[in-house]
């Protein structure tokens, strides 16, 4: 019968996939959607990796899309909190599909948190809304962001402004797949 080995061969390297242009700069790209989740009352509004459709226009108020009426509107949406520390590093941008009604002009502001400290570094990030009706357009947003480790048992959060200047109301569709951040993450190759 042959002895029983003394020692086990080395542990296997793994192998993780990145596009080369992640590796090159060091850093890699999630992508976070904005849902509205709905309830009897309100609506609390998530970032998730998935790209999840609320789109009960039933309820009210409604989660696939926001309504601002008034200078000063705000929404925040978070992820859940991180189980494992993360280093942002880099540019987030954030993406968003909208439109206007009676010539509702302004400018979106748009934020990143780490639970409730700003680290948009860029100062602030706006972006102008022409007073463009009934059309839906797109938008894109580059956040310029302080590196930062979001610690275990911290959340990322979007918060969005609507800073209105003049006439009615704008809507941002966020039912899943219209409005997302995207947070760059420090890799580690070592």
């Amino acid at each position: 019968m042959p002895a029983f080995p003394s020692s086990f061969p080395p542990k296997r390297e793994f192998l993780a996939n990145f596009p080369f242009s992640d590796i090159a700069s060091g850093t890699g790209f999630i992508k976070y959607f904005i849902a509205g989740a709905e309830n009897d009352s309100a609506v609390s509004y998530l970032l998730t990796e998935l790209s999840l459709t609320s789109s009960n226009s039933n309820v009210s108020p409604r989660g696939d899309n926001t309504v601002f009426n008034a200078n000063g509107e705000t929404i925040t949406a978070s992820t859940s909190v991180f189980n494992l520390p993360r280093t942002i590093r880099g540019n987030a941008y954030f993406n968003w599909a909208g439109k206007s009604s009676s010539s509702g002009d302004g400018d979106f502001l748009v934020q990143v948190f780490i639970d409730s400290t700003d680290i948009s570094s860029g100062g602030v990030t706006t972006h102008n809304i022409g007073a463009d009706t009934a059309t839906v357009l797109p938008g894109l947003i580059e956040i310029p962001l302080t590196q930062t480790t979001v610690k275990k048992g911290e959340t990322i959060k979007v918060k969005i402004t609507w800073n209105k200047t003049s006439g009615g109301t704008y809507t941002l569709d966020h039912n899943g797949s219209e409005a997302f951040a995207t947070i760059p993450f420090r890799i580690d190759l070592t």
